[in-house]
């Protein structure tokens, strides 16, 4: 017999028909239905690739097959591909195939669809809760709590369908999704561990032994409700100091520089598309003072370890950094790009040390204009009260007055 699974991995197809992935849900993953079924078919969003991608995984192989369903990431091209992707729905699987949906899945979902209505039966693995993926703080999206009530009501829809259920919880989605009563259930997680992974006794921890301390957590950036993007920004604390920008594009500790942006602009690939901005952000984590550059823009400059943060790991530094890119982008995107809306203006401002102070500004043209920092407008600019009257400068470097 045969069993039809369904997967939200997205893979990759070569010009020679072989499927790959960049994740681990690679052939041994879906080899080990072989155990129990003579073929695995596995349905999954499946993207051409001319060539293999670097450090992938092979898919298929020997017992194990990729229906494809056409590639998409997002609902806006989901709508846009719905037609072809539901053809390849109503093809993933045979009267006769066992079937086993993977949820919560947009392709599970749709497979679920196409059994009941045939009056087909199906089993489930319960892998994840939409109603944690779409709580508040994890997700922003205007449609959140909409969607959040939607899908979770349509994974107990699907639970109550199904004529058995696997949880990867021993009781906490049970108890949010049941299964039907005469339905088997069963508690499992799958993971796949290497034999370096398993000690051969338990590990003695000294609560009051010293030295450093190694803090893991598991889980993944694109799905926060775990709250790995709060560990990442707590870890990053650690290395909080007493920080304030200087405008445009500096960051400073005390009066020294210990990061700084530059941006830009890159031309569309033809005049109609937008151009894109490029950011390079240079941030001094672990200098000692004979590494730094000397007066980098009129400032000595610092490091972060140099100003006695308590943490300069660069992984957790990044990562934190990253995520704080990625949310403010994302709000002023909602926001139609308005600095206003979104927040973004209202929070450079609080954090800028040049706002209320007196300054110089060198302008491009060589020009010096001398005057009172009053504040920073919705576009980015520098607004400057001088003797000859209010400026607003779009550009210069700015040297603090004392």
């Amino acid at each position: 017999m045969r069993v039809v699974v369904t997967t939200e991995y997205r893979y990759a197809v070569t010009p020679d028909g072989r499927v790959w992935t960049s994740h681990t849900h690679g052939y041994d993953i879906w080899r080990r239905y072989l155990s129990a079924f003579d073929e695995v078919r596995v349905v999954a969003r499946v993207a051409p690739q001319p060539r293999v991608p670097e450090t992938a995984l092979r898919v298929d192989g020997p017992g194990v097959t990729v229906h494809p369903v056409p590639h998409y990431v997002g609902p806006q091209q989901y709508l846009r591909q719905r037609v072809p992707i539901g053809r390849a729905m109503a093809t993933a699987a045979g009267r006769d195939d066992a079937v086993i949906l993977r949820v919560p899945s947009a392709l599970g979902s749709l497979l679920a669809g196409v059994r009941r209505r045939h009056g087909l039966p199906y089993a489930l693995e319960v892998v994840g809760d939409p109603y944690d993926v779409l709580a508040p703080g994890v997700v922003r999206h205007p449609l959140r709590p909409l969607l959040r009530q939607r899908f979770a009501t349509r994974l107990r829809r699907e639970c109550g369908s199904a004529v058995a259920v696997s949880y990867v919880t021993a009781d906490y989605l049970q108890a949010r999704y049941p299964a039907a009563p005469h339905a088997p259930t069963v508690n499992v997680s799958s993971i796949d561990l290497p034999p370096e992974a398993f000690a051969a006794a338990p590990r003695a921890v000294r609560a009051d032994a010293g030295g450093a301390r190694t803090l893991i957590s598991i889980g993944t950036l694109d799905q926060l409700y775990k709250g790995v993007d709060t560990l990442v920004e707590a870890v990053a604390r650690l290395a909080e100091l007493d920080a304030a920008l200087k405008w445009p594009n500096d960051l400073l500790i005390g009066d020294a520089k210990c990061a700084g942006i530059l941006a830009e602009a890159v031309p569309g690939p033809t005049p109609e598309q937008p151009s894109a901005i490029v950011l390079g952000i240079g941030l001094n984590v672990t200098l000692r003072a004979d590494e730094l550059p000397a007066n980098p823009t009129g400032l000595p400059a610092t490091s972060l370890q140099l100003a006695g943060a308590a943490a300069t790991d660069r992984d957790p530094l990044l990562r934190a950094l990253l995520r704080s890119v990625a949310d403010w982008y994302d709000r002023w995107r909602c926001a139609g790009g308005d600095a206003v809306a979104s927040g973004l203006r209202e929070a450079y401002v609080a954090a800028c040390a040049t706002v209320g102070r007196s300054v110089r500004v060198l302008l491009p043209g060589g020009q010096e204009v001398t005057g009172t920092a009053t504040g920073v407008d919705a576009d980015g600019r520098l607004l400057v009260d001088t003797p000859a009257g209010p400026r607003t400068l779009a550009a210069g470097d700015v040297l603090h007055l004392r």
